[in-house]
């Protein structure tokens, strides 16, 4: 059976093709029966052409799903029948007067409740007239022999039965109406809790991920905090170490004029050594110096609260064209959608632009080497994208990427550093930085809170 024909009137479905098969198995019997007793009559050519006709309903309803459009057409087929077979089959003391009653249940069972009520006064009146007419003239053929009372007893008997099977008929329709508002009530209490589940997986979902930034956020905060003091700390003995190689070179030369020139040529290579050592030193100062100036720009202590309205599509220019001279051999292309303004110190922002290229820049092949800047506006937020054709960062390092001092460069080409100052510098800002790996190269988003009035 077709899944459409599910529904409310189902039940009613069921009966209506039910009861075509019955009158089919009736009329098919009284044909028989004629044909056996009689060699065939013109009742039993009715009865074979009601029972194509019943076919043809059960068919309909079954197969076609018009089973809606048929209730009242099969009610009024089932009278006129009534009214036929009334006059051949000796009227209320024959079959008919049972069919009668059998029509009249088939009847409120299938018809739509506002139509129940006319088709009773109808129906009525109907069967009245068919008792009046084979009671008072000839045209049916009766014995009724001492029953003078039973025309009106089978009319009381009639309409009571119809009656009781009406009530109980519109009581049932009262009672599916309920089931069927129910039934709606708890489909829009199960879609409710079906969207307030989801909406609770969501709430969960933004809350692991606000979670997981806090606790990302905390800890870059408090290795921020331990490096800055550790940078403070560090920061005078090493400009103690880097200020005293000086005035012993200074001392070195004092020596070496107060010797003579054998006593100098016989030295010469450990005042060479020593002079060597000494420059070692004071270069490593310089670079721990340097990295300690890096790590005390992002501390608590050392932030630089110079904040301006700035336009982004002029610093970005002012820096790609600054990679752009000492990288000739990249192509950099962008695309600046919108004029945008943020509200930010310019020279630690020129500083995440110029870090992120330059390890763009150190990533890229030697060969079609390409570099991307995107800047536009998304709901009010400034962002940022620059993307390369490099080789990209493995997937089991791209966790620890603005972790301070690591790096994935070669061994002296980098503090770890730069991503690290640049996540601080970002998050200083209110805004965010984060990486995005490309099917080939490697792509940044920075967002920062954008100024919608200048």
């Amino acid at each position: 059976m077709p899944a459409n024909t599910k529904g409310k009137n189902h039940l009613e479905k069921i009966l209506f093709e039910i009861i075509c098969l019955m009158i089919i198995m009736v009329m098919l019997h009284g044909m028989i029966q004629g044909l056996i007793l009689f060699n065939g009559n013109t009742l039993s050519v009715a009865e074979f052409i009601v029972a194509v006709i019943s076919a043809c309903f059960f068919y309909l309803s079954r197969f076609k799903n018009k089973f809606e459009q048929l209730r009242v057409p099969l009610v009024i087929f089932t009278n006129i029948c009534l009214i036929f077979f009334w006059f051949w089959l000796s009227g209320y003391i024959g079959p008919t007067g049972i069919g009668a009653v059998g029509i009249g249940i088939i009847s409120i069972i299938l018809l739509p409740s506002r139509f129940r009520a006319t088709f009773l006064v109808i129906n009525f009146a109907l069967l009245i007239l068919l008792v009046i007419l084979q009671d008072q003239t000839d045209w049916v053929q009766t014995q009724i022999g001492d029953y003078e009372t039973l025309p009106y007893d089978y009319l009381v008997i009639l309409f009571a039965v119809l009656i009781i099977v009406n009530y109980l008929k519109t009581e049932y329709d009262k009672e599916r109406k309920v089931v069927i508002q129910q039934n709606k009530e708890l489909d829009f209490l199960n879609k409710s809790l079906e969207e307030a589940n989801r909406d609770k997986q969501e709430t969960i979902l933004t809350l692991q991920n606000t979670q997981s930034k806090l606790i990302d956020s905390e800890k870059m905060a408090s290795v921020g905090r331990l490096t800055a003091g550790l940078a403070h700390e560090l920061n005078n003995p090493l400009n103690f170490i880097g200020g005293n190689v000086q005035p012993i070179l200074n001392d070195l030369e004092d020596i070496k004029e107060s010797m003579s020139e054998e006593m100098r040529a016989k030295n010469k290579d450990t005042f060479d050594e020593i002079e060597q050592l000494l420059d070692n030193v004071l270069s490593g100062s310089k670079r721990a110096t340097d990295v300690i100036s890096n790590l005390l720009k992002i501390s608590p202590r050392g932030q630089d609260d110079n904040i301006s309205t700035v336009l982004l599509n002029d610093l970005l220019n002012r820096t790609c064209l600054l990679i752009k001279n000492a990288h000739p051999d990249v192509v950099f292309t962008t695309s600046f959608e919108d004029t945008v303004y943020v509200s930010a110190n310019s020279i630690e922002i020129n500083q995440v632009l110029l870090n992120i290229l330059k390890n763009a820049v150190d990533s890229l092949p030697p060969k079609r080497a390409r570099i991307s800047i995107k800047l536009f506006m998304e709901n009010s937020i400034a962002i940022i994208e620059i993307c390369d054709n490099g080789r990209g960062i493995p997937v089991q390092f791209r966790s620890q990427i603005f972790e301070p001092f690591f790096t994935t460069k070669e061994e002296g080409k980098g503090t770890g550093l730069g991503l690290y100052i640049s996540y601080g510098i970002i998050k200083k800002h209110d805004g965010e930085i984060t990486y995005h790996a490309l099917e080939r190269g490697s792509c940044f988003r920075i967002s920062l809170p954008a100024v919608l009035e200048v």
